[in-house]
């Protein structure tokens, strides 16, 4: 099931330490790369087909050798919608694992006495709430992929 939260080599890869001085929030802030991945998939597929409609060259070249094997696939299904659904579940994954993540980031904690009588609420993990980077970071984010396309989707539907 890692595929679908976007784990895609976790399974035949060992964990790897990149620093060992990260705290918690910034090994959480590496999983942003980890959603911005399909948004970047799509974007390069986006720039290979404009390329590929201007006559680019090197990319005709590349591509001849597919071609008799695209349009006989074209001709047996209908390909303009597969491809439409192929980048709206990309879309939808990324959509979901930013969500995950910024939310993850704003999840509070309650700091409690002995008694168990709360004493503070805590909004990061270590509980210094000096993390001002991470913060606009994840703000910024949040805003971007997560609430603007769920904006733009009511505006215009």
């Amino acid at each position: 099931y890692n595929i679908f939260n976007l784990r895609l080599f976790q399974n035949f890869f060992p964990p790897l330490c990149i620093s060992e001085e990260m705290t918690n929030m910034e090994v959480l802030a590496l999983r942003y790369l980890v959603a911005l991945y399909p948004l970047l998939l799509v974007l390069v597929i986006y720039a290979l087909v404009c390329l590929y409609d201007k006559n680019f060259k090197p990319l005709v070249l590349v591509w001849r050798p597919f071609g008799a094997i695209i349009s006989c696939f074209r001709k047996q299904f209908n390909v303009r919608h597969s491809l439409i659904h192929a980048f709206a579940s990309f879309f939808l994954l990324s959509f979901f694992s930013f969500s995950a993540v910024s939310y993850s980031f704003f999840h509070h904690n309650y700091l409690r006495h002995i008694n168990s009588s709360i004493i503070s609420t805590i909004f990061f993990w270590d509980g210094s709430g000096t993390h001002t980077n991470i913060s606009v970071l994840t703000f910024t984010m949040l805003i971007v992929f997560a609430i603007l396309p769920i904006v733009l989707m009511l505006v215009y539907p």
